[in-house]
């Protein structure tokens, strides 16, 4: 996740994705993937803040230098944009794939 949030556009995307889920095949890490994660767009912005902040902080993840831990505002902004889990995967920063 480190690396994503890194990257330019990695940190709305992520966002994205626990918004509006995500299928379809990836790479990350040498390893590709090719299933469906769920959307939780059905929790509250400040639920997501929370869960975002803590998988980037545990287990070793570290938000990038300079990142603020995620908004519940942040999350409202980015509920704005409807996208569906598929095209989640088209829209993934190249520079992760």
């Amino acid at each position: 996740m480190g690396k994503l949030l890194a990257t330019q556009g990695g940190r709305a995307y992520i966002g994205h994705v626990v918004l509006f889920g995500l299928n379809g095949k990836i790479s990350a890490g040498g390893q590709t993937y090719n299933g469906v994660m769920p959307a939780f767009g059905q929790l509250k912005d400040a639920d997501l803040a929370a869960i975002l902040n803590y998988v980037s902080t545990s287990w070793g993840n570290k938000l990038p230098s300079g990142q603020k831990p995620f908004t519940a505002a942040e999350l409202a902004k980015d509920r704005q944009d409807k996208k569906t889990s598929a095209q989640m995967n088209t829209l993934r920063p190249k520079t992760v794939k």
